[in-house]
């Protein structure tokens, strides 16, 4: 019963990720925070790569599933032309 609440919690994610690259993501997260308290900088990307022995495609991908999805009418960005934010949505 436990495990089955624990794989609901996990998989009930607004996108489905697989487990191997939710695990990546989660080891980058806890040697990005090692490593910013120790060296008192962000680590690189090379750094992370040395140290868990995946690519760098995996990296990104283990980072960007990571992050949280963003609704198209909460986003906000700087216009270049004006300096003013606009919603995604208003710029698409």
């Amino acid at each position: 019963m436990i495990g089955e609440i624990k794989r609901f919690i996990r998989d009930d994610g607004p996108i489905k990720v697989s487990r191997s690259i939710k695990e990546l993501g989660m080891k980058i997260k806890e040697l990005q925070k090692s490593y910013l308290i120790k060296e008192g900088k962000e680590i690189k990307i090379e750094e992370i790569q040395e140290e868990l022995k995946v690519t760098k495609e995996d990296i990104s991908l283990a980072l960007e599933v990571s992050r949280g999805v963003e609704s198209i009418e909460s986003a906000t960005y700087i216009n270049n032309k004006d300096g003013n934010q606009i919603n995604l949505i208003e710029k698409i």
